[in-house]
């Protein structure tokens, strides 16, 4: 999606089978677009900036914004026709809301990160109706950091809520009254982004100091650091059931990760800009001022046995700060020590060292199906 002249801030997906994509923008308005036919509808009603969003897989109607006007805005979608209104405001904090989060299994609360360096536990009202105002109000507030809140985040469980914050440090507390579980200390530099590992106690920080770190979260020890970006690193999500990471970088770089290996096996620059808004659930969306949409398995999923050996870091030849790209027509074959390319009626031959390492004699064999193909100038994708 091009178009946008405004940095993206943040996207989410919204409504049964992830059928809508909000976005925020440097604007007062959130932009919903259908994405059968790309039909936009705008939400209306923050009086300042919208700088984060957040939704829920159990709820699908249900949409959180929150804005440098210090409120939070709860919309919910009528199923029939799409229609997004406005059923509550909350208005408590004293400062930007730059970072909300609402509970995953029942959507029973939501909390809130500001610049008034507070967090904010609410309730999310049992009855949601299109048309029915409800009141919200915080349940807790707490005083979380010495400086600005970036991001908050909470657990798959709705048991943890994560804080992370530009005096460096990452705090666990408890979803039932806002006590502090632990403090995450490491990075040199303020955290960007925090989330929960899907199926392990491990929670992920990201910071400006250009790493993005692993922790437990019952011992509160960092168990890994990754490293290979070259600044700031701005969002991060899990994908493959934990197996992976994908993070995003100031310098519009995003990069996909092994967890088992700690590597990075593969990078992508796609965006001229700061990538600041990554989502997945199902499909995985990144913002410059333009919006890529992806599905998980066109990220060049490894899976857990990790079948792919990437060559020095490098997953194809480079050309001009571009991965090599295929069209429909053109069919990757492999060959004992010899891959055979046919692009536009020419023939490269790939040496095994030019390439890929392939593990212990085994050839990785991919079918057309297997080779999933991006429209214009996208990336080669490889499936498992």
């Amino acid at each position: 999606l091009i178009g946008f002249s405004d940095e993206i801030l943040d996207i989410v997906l919204l409504g049964a089978d992830n059928s809508h994509l909000a976005v925020a923008t440097n604007s007062t308005d959130i932009k919903l677009y259908k994405l059968c036919d790309m039909g936009c509808q705008l939400l209306r009603g923050h009086t300042d900036l919208v700088l984060a969003l957040a939704v829920t897989p159990s709820n699908t109607d249900l949409l959180l914004s929150s804005g440098k006007d210090n409120t939070v805005r709860m919309w919910l979608m009528e199923p029939l026709t799409n229609v997004v209104t406005c059923i509550g405001v909350g208005s408590r904090h004293t400062e930007s809301v730059g970072s909300i989060a609402l509970s995953s299994l029942s959507a029973s609360y939501f909390v809130s990160a500001s610049q008034d360096s507070c967090i904010k536990l609410w309730d999310v009202p049992k009855t949601l109706k299109p048309g029915l105002e409800v009141s919200l109000t915080p349940k807790f507030t707490e005083r979380a950091h010495e400086k600005d809140i970036n991001c908050v985040s909470v657990s798959p469980n709705d048991k943890i809520i994560a804080s992370g914050s530009q005096d460096k440090t990452t705090k666990l507390w408890s979803a039932d009254d806002l006590s502090l579980l632990g403090v995450l200390r490491g990075h040199r530099r303020g955290v960007w982004c925090v989330r929960f590992s899907p199926v392990d106690m491990v929670v992920l920080t990201t910071s400006a100091d250009c790493l993005v770190k692993l922790w437990s979260i019952g011992d509160l020890t960092c168990i890994k650091t990754l490293e290979g970006h070259s600044s700031s690193v701005l969002r991060a999500e899990f994908l493959s059931r934990g197996m992976q990471l994908i993070t995003t970088g100031a310098d519009g770089l995003l990069k996909l990760w092994s967890i088992k290996s700690s590597e990075c096996v593969a990078t992508f620059d796609h965006h001229d800009a700061r990538v600041w808004a990554l989502a997945e659930r199902e499909i995985l969306l990144l913002a410059g001022k333009k919006i890529l949409l992806l599905t998980e398995r066109e990220i060049l999923l490894l899976a857990e046995r990790e079948i792919l050996l990437l060559a020095e870091r490098e997953i194809l030849l480079l050309a001009e700060r571009e991965i090599l790209l295929l069209t429909e027509r053109e069919i990757l074959l492999l060959a004992e020590r010899e891959i055979l390319l046919l692009a536009e009626r020419e023939i490269l031959l790939l040496t095994e060292r030019e390439i890929l390492l392939l593990a212990e004699r085994d050839i990785l064999l991919l079918t057309e199906r297997d080779i999933l193909l991006l429209a214009e100038r996208d990336i080669l994708l490889l499936a498992e």
